[in-house]
């Protein structure tokens, strides 16, 4: 195996007790567990992974209740309950005793996973640590987190990026006076990322937060016996608790950089010099693959796969509506599974399945590669809303030695395998979503808001005229409108982009 090849991520589910884990690996070697911050996901880990992979096999769970993993049952857990549930999924994948590091909230599990269950962890590096007497602990828990319920409004949409942007200027965040102003620099992406990572985590985005603000770390600090490193760069607004550290044992060394991107390297350097070598057991990957939900990979991509029905039976691939995900073809896929063995992914770009948008050529490709990996003789295909616009370019690239046949398009296309027309209303079939590029007012969470609002209210959703009012349509519910926001945002570039090739 290259290091390129070491390098790619892969991701994974596997399921823990009566919860479904997602985590992302890369690479071979002594195994590394990264833990995440919260409210964020392992996504924001890729960049460490990539840098760490040609060393070690590293492994990048999303912690309970944040990005794709199930929540813990009680949204008042303490930080024991996710160092518990971090122990059952490092006994799921048979990882003994790897090297761990967390950051920020991720580092504060960590050091809690070395204190408990210090025989199951080789080493520990800490980026980002607080310390805080009770007073102090007792005031984030009351104000740290504010719920932020989905509204018909839009209004919570504003509160969101509001408590984003208050995070980079204030620290904490809710104490905006001179005093607490802090410059933590952050795109406008990276904002945009973390307001989607709240909206995503809903009323669990708070658990993570309180378990690690209500616990009192000094003590559990000062007792490691694990090789540790606490490790923190200037910029970061964590910095400022490293005179407030308690005295520290001969095993744990106290590391500030003077940038973020210096901490990869020290962290290799660390593993090397101070932690032992554990041996990973036999492909810690391959045999844990959930029967429901998998990222298959087709090409270069990994496509995010959901499955249902009995697998002996013919198989039907849905492909769900531009702008959209697998989330909002839950119904279809149930009425389908119970005469067929339904596989439903993410397209590319959209949902799940993350990466660039791809043209609709390279679309079609992607989707009959994931055809030949199933390798099935025979397979349905349904076609959902606006992706029906996807088959004739598949038509073009079906895969050899597989009979495939189209069973059903609905809404605004008429598609034949081969042939592609359209119906006499090719405004309302081809109205593409507005840009959302992020802003910084974060006005483009509004846009998507009221674009969704309106593509239910009148048709297109651009002509708010009395001719145009959708007739006997209702409105979706507002959790239903929470999950079309962030399909939406995940997909509108690569819609687009798709409905571009057939304008």
């Amino acid at each position: 195996m290259t290091v390129a090849d070491r390098e790619v991520i892969t991701r994974h589910f596997v399921q823990v007790a009566d919860r479904t884990v997602h985590y992302r690996h890369a690479g071979k070697g002594q195994p590394v567990v990264l833990i995440h911050q919260s409210p964020k996901s392992s996504a924001e880990l890729e960049p460490f992974m990539r840098q760490l992979a040609p060393h070690f096999s590293v492994f990048a769970p999303d912690t309970p209740g944040y990005g794709l993993s199930a929540p813990l049952a009680d949204t008042k857990a303490t930080i024991d309950d996710f160092v518990d549930a971090l122990i059952a999924l490092l006994d799921a994948l048979s990882l003994d005793a790897p090297v761990v590091f967390g950051s920020h909230s991720g580092a504060i599990f960590g050091v809690r996973l070395a204190a408990r269950y210090p025989e199951r962890v080789s080493g520990l590096v800490a980026n980002g640590i607080l310390i805080n007497d009770q007073a102090t602990r007792d005031e984030l828990v009351a104000h740290y987190f504010p719920q932020f319920p989905p509204s018909r409004t839009g209004e919570h949409l504003a509160g969101v990026w509001s408590r984003i942007r208050d995070q980079h200027c204030y620290y904490p965040w809710f104490k905006q006076s001179p005093e607490y102003r802090i410059h933590w620099p952050a795109s406008v992406e990276d904002m945009h990322e973390s307001a989607l990572e709240i909206l995503m985590a809903g009323e669990h985005y708070q658990t993570g937060y309180r378990a690690v603000l209500d616990y009192d770390i000094s003590p559990d600090v000062s007792a490691l016996s694990v090789p540790a490193m606490l490790i923190v760069a200037k910029p970061d607004a964590l910095v400022h608790y490293v005179p407030h550290y308690p005295p520290l044992p001969a095993n744990v060394s106290v590391t500030i950089t003077e940038d973020y991107p210096a901490i990869p390297q020290k962290t290799i350097a660390f593993i090397y010099e101070r932690c032992a070598n554990v041996s990973l057991p036999a492909d810690p990957v391959a045999k844990h693959s959930h029967p429901e939900r998998q990222f298959i990979r087709a090409g270069k991509i990994g496509l995010y796969c959901e499955f249902s029905g009995d697998p002996q039976a013919t198989p039907v691939l849905v492909v769900h509506d531009l702008f959209q995900s697998v989330r909002q073809c839950r119904e279809l896929i149930s009425d389908l599974s119970e005469n067929h063995f339904v596989i439903a992914p993410d397209l590319p770009g959209h949902g799940y399945t993350a990466g660039e948008p791809l043209s609709a050529a390279e679309t079609a490709k992607t989707l009959v590669t994931l055809i030949e990996t199933l390798k099935t003789p025979h397979i349905e295909l349904v076609f959902v809303g606006r992706s029906g616009y996807l088959a004739g370019e598949f038509a073009r690239y079906k895969p050899q030695g597989v009979q495939t046949d189209v069973l059903f398009v609905p809404d605004h296309a008429g598609i034949a395998l081969g042939k592609l027309h359209f119906d006499d209303d090719t405004d309302v079939a081809l109205a593409k979503a507005p840009d959302l590029t992020p802003e910084s007012s974060g006005a483009h969470f509004q846009t998507a808001w009221y674009y969704l609002r309106d593509s239910y209210l009148f048709s297109p959703w651009y002509r708010r005229e009395e001719a145009c009012i959708s007739q006997g349509r209702g409105e979706l519910t507002v959790s239903e409108l929470q999950i079309a926001l962030l399909d939406l945002m995940a997909g509108w570039k690569s819609g687009n982009l798709l409905l571009d090739a057939v304008r």
